[in-house]
């Protein structure tokens, strides 16, 4: 079967074998985030919080959220909205770095991720969790248009737990596979 996506003054044209079935897209542009730009060369992106949604960059790198149409997700491969039977679920890769926790006043800085799938191509929007490496919740944060995220800490820390470092988990969905890497932490010593 063809399936193929057009992407047109805001509108998106399914076919399907030989039928076409125009379906308006719900394009917007995203608004004021860090790097919210598309690497250059880039045409489509996927939504890394949503299998429902892609991202179409213009020609001058901006970046527009747009929806499939009802019941379909986005085919990371072929470009395209698709059934979701046929979407087939692509591995991601996760690296997180180094953290610093300061004791006094407590605090943790920049923890701190990147998330890619097919070979080092940015997943921008997606959620990422960040944890002691026992499961406790340390903050929550979204990834960038390069798949960069970050997140601070601040308050009552389980310090002893964290020299052991953080764990962060991209989340995943229809069609991206979840990933989780290991960060280190840094004590920053009082002077």
């Amino acid at each position: 079967m063809l399936r193929q996506l057009a992407v047109t003054l805001g509108a998106v044209m399914l076919t399907v074998g030989a039928t076409a079935a125009p379906a308006l897209a719900t394009g917007s542009e995203v608004g004021a985030q860090a790097a919210s730009s598309c690497p250059p060369g880039q045409e489509f992106m996927p939504h890394g919080g949503s299998p429902e949604k892609f991202i179409h960059c213009s020609s001058d790198g901006r970046p527009y959220v747009q929806s499939c149409p009802a019941q379909l997700f986005w085919n990371l491969k072929l470009l395209t909205c698709d059934y979701p039977s046929s979407v087939v679920k692509q591995p991601t890769r996760l690296s997180a770095g180094t953290a610093t926790l300061r004791l006094v006043p407590p605090g943790l800085r920049n923890l701190n991720a990147t998330v890619t799938w097919g070979g080092g191509q940015p997943v921008p929007l997606g959620t990422v969790d960040f944890t002691t490496t026992t499961g406790q919740r340390l903050c929550t944060a979204e990834t960038d248009f390069a798949g960069r995220t970050s997140c601070d800490v601040s308050g009552r820390l389980p310090v002893q737990e964290l020299l052991n470092g953080y764990t962060a988990t991209y989340r995943g969905h229809q069609p991206l596979k979840s990933s989780t890497g290991h960060g280190t932490v840094r004590v920053l010593r009082s002077r």
